[in-house]
């Protein structure tokens, strides 16, 4: 297991975690938003579910993991997040938004 933590960018920490012969990069952004990636290249996170992990997150320490449905759903602005960021960076998708490489 590897433990990255942000400096200015990306806006998220990551855990690599291997389970058999897949790594697994564990996200967590400072807004307490959670997601598994199958790689950590900036700007090309590729989301996946995991539900085994996801379950054991939840019921050890009450973390909800965002699915792969959700992070890839259109974006809708949230009210905290940064209007200039969104109209510069243009989200496509909630993942986006929530885990980015924006400085």
């Amino acid at each position: 297991m590897e433990i990255q933590l942000p400096e200015v960018t990306p806006n998220f920490m990551s855990a690599s975690l291997k389970i058999k012969q897949q790594t697994i990069y564990i996200l967590c952004s400072d807004n307490q938003d959670w997601a598994f990636s199958q790689q950590l290249q900036p700007f090309k996170l590729q989301f996946i579910d995991h539900p085994l992990l996801a379950n054991m997150l939840h019921h050890l320490a009450h973390i909800q993991v965002y699915c792969t449905s959700q992070l890839n759903a259109p974006f809708v602005a949230q009210s905290w997040m940064s209007k200039h960021d969104i109209n510069y960076w243009k989200p496509q998708t909630l993942g986006e938004a929530l885990f980015n490489w924006w400085d």
